[in-house]
């Protein structure tokens, strides 16, 4: 009987007690085993052979996890967070481009898009965030984000789906109504030389108006911002009216006999408007509208650059 076949017997028998012959016997052929059997002939088998999944893979899935954890936290980033272009360059990408044979699902994606940069000037507004260099570069991402929207619904819409072309335009419709305050505040940067004078302004009312306010009180308190920011600027814009009235109000007095100029057809038109919607603009903002209030000024002080243009060039041709 060979040394497996007793251990086997054995561990069956466990109860039974083992003579001094039998064990002599077992010790004499478990020796004899290992006398054929030496362990330095016998091959060690290889980490590879024995465990070939962890270590063939652990890195593998390290690296997937850790991209998908970078591409999830992404989705949360801003402009100015080192993982937004993960979130533009990479997520979003994938998102369009698995939408592209599909008209409307890309024109969807496209106001997904489009919807989350007009939130995230939002937040960087409220973690006061909206630096002059930001606010640039998110304006020209909502800029060019809406022109893309726009181009992949009438691609949409020529595809032959017109009613769910519509449906999407609807959708923009009600984010261009949610976050009305900011695209007018977005809009009065786009218009001034310096864009800097509003961020100030915006600066100045979001720790007025937004500072420590609950999450649900947020778009009424971006109504408040809006409001403040348009009256301020109004405020400067008359100031900037006042200012041009005095300038041609000098220009009268070194002339004094030569003052044909100021009673030409084209300069006491432009005046006359210039004195009419600053009064509607005075009108409108004690009515609290300054958003009125700036239309009225803007035609103002356009009429009044006229005018003193004229002026001064007439000025200029009598010194000659």
């Amino acid at each position: 009987m060979s040394l497996r076949e007793k251990l086997k017997q054995l561990k069956y028998k466990t109860s039974r007690t083992l003579t001094d012959d039998e064990r002599t016997e077992m010790k004499r052929e478990f020796s004899a085993f290992m006398d054929d059997h030496p362990l330095s002939e016998t091959p060690r088998p290889s980490l590879w052979i024995a465990f070939p999944w962890p270590y063939a893979t652990y890195g593998a899935v390290g690296f997937a996890t850790a991209l998908l954890f970078t591409v999830g936290i992404s989705e949360f980033s801003l402009p100015n967070d080192s993982l937004y272009a993960i979130k533009t360059g990479v997520n979003e990408r994938v998102m369009l481009a698995s939408t592209y044979f599909s008209p409307i699902l890309y024109a969807e994606a496209g106001h997904t898009i489009f919807a989350r940069r007009l939130e995230e000037a939002e937040q960087l507004m409220i973690l006061e965030q909206f630096s002059s260099q930001t606010a640039d570069a998110v304006q020209h991402q909502i800029d060019e984000q809406a022109h893309e929207l726009n181009t992949s619904i009438d691609r949409a819409e020529a595809s032959g789906n017109v009613t769910e072309a519509n449906l999407i335009r609807e959708k923009l419709n009600v984010t261009l109504a949610e976050y009305d305050p900011l695209l007018d505040i977005l809009a009065l940067r786009k218009e001034v030389s310096d864009p800097a004078i509003i961020d100030a302004l915006i600066a100045e009312a979001v720790k007025e108006h937004i500072a420590e306010r609950k999450k649900a009180a947020l778009p009424d308190a971006f109504i408040e911002m809006e409001l403040d920011v348009m009256n301020e600027y109004a405020q400067a814009l008359l100031a900037e009216l006042e200012t041009m009235n005095q300038s041609i109000s000098e220009h009268a007095s070194m002339r004094k006999g030569r003052q044909a100029i100021f009673h030409t057809e084209t300069v006491s038109k432009n005046l006359s408007t210039s004195n009419t919607e600053r009064d509607h603009a005075e009108v409108a903002l004690k009515e609290g509208d300054p958003e009125r209030a700036l239309e009225h000024l803007r035609t103002a002080i356009t009429a009044t650059q006229a005018a003193l243009k004229e002026i001064t060039m007439e000025k200029d041709t009598a010194t000659e």
